[in-house]
């Protein structure tokens, strides 16, 4: 996991604000920005890809989800240094989601594996592993911003 740095304004022990990085394998990255203070509440969620970046806007009522066609491909030259980026600014596609309630969908994934013996997408090793992370940026932020590292297991 990466660090975290954060703020307190309100009460000594718990940061009204914070920024956390985390890595994960193979090069991703992840960087988060929480406040409860925060005066625009936003439920957004950015993924930016090699070849695409997508934005799931909770708070958007007209297009949750947007997918952009947007990159930079890397253009080769033989002479040394010689290559340039060639941007890609293409076409925003938003898909039509199905309306649902979000709790009401949890619980019938659930009871559907209940039923069918299945494992759910978010077992209890799922739980260990976010309560890991949330332990991480809890340590880092003590710990001035210091990286820190989790172990799942295996997993």
């Amino acid at each position: 996991m990466g660090g975290g740095g954060g703020a307190r304004y309100l009460n000594a022990r718990v940061e009204d604000v914070a920024f956390v990085t985390v890595g994960y394998p193979g090069g991703v990255l992840a960087h988060m920005h929480v406040s409860w203070l925060d005066p625009s509440k936003t439920r957004r969620t950015t993924v930016v890809g090699s070849k695409q970046m997508l934005v799931y806007d909770d708070m958007d009522a007209e297009a949750k989800l947007r997918v952009y066609d947007k990159g930079a491909d890397k253009l080769y030259e033989d002479a040394y240094g010689a290559w340039q980026y060639k941007l890609r600014d293409g076409v925003v596609h938003a898909p039509t989601l199905e309306v649902a309630e979000p709790l009401g969908v949890e619980l019938r994934h659930f009871l559907d594996a209940a039923d069918t013996g299945t494992r759910p997408r978010t077992d209890g090793w799922n739980g260990v592993d976010v309560v890991a992370v949330l332990e991480a940026v809890d340590a880092s932020l003590r710990a001035g911003g210091a990286q820190m590292k989790v172990d799942n297991g295996g997993r």
